[in-house]
Parts: structure tokens; C-alpha cells; sequence
């Protein structure tokens, strides 16, 4: 659940031109560091990758 959060204050962030696709792996481990989180599932990863990369 908090990585679905995670993963929706990135794609706000790049709707809203805040950050580009260049910054989500940058952006999603600073958030990662502030919320003390271990690290993010490899599906989670790919489902980011494939949500954001897509036309």
C-alpha cells in the first residue's frame, strides 16, 4: 500500500511537471530514505517502469 502511494506522488510529480522521467528511480529512493522503507518489490519496479515508459 504505501509503495501504490509512492508510486502515485511520482506520477503526480511528473503530471504536474515537478520532475521529469529521468528523476523517478532518484525521487522514489529519496522517498524510500525519508519514510525509512527497506526497499521496493522487483515487480513494483517493473510496473513503474512500465506505467511511466508508456506512450
Amino acid at each position: 500500500m504505501i509503495y501504490r502511494a509512492i508510486n502515485g506522488l511520482i506520477r503526480h510529480a511528473i503530471e504536474a511537471d515537478l520532475i521529469t522521467n529521468d528523476d523517478i528511480f532518484v525521487v522514489r529512493n529519496q522517498l524510500m530514505d525519508i519514510l525509512k522503507l527497506t526497499g521496493m518489490i522487483k515487480n513494483h519496479s517493473r510496473e513503474i517502469l512500465k506505467n511511466f515508459l508508456s506512450p
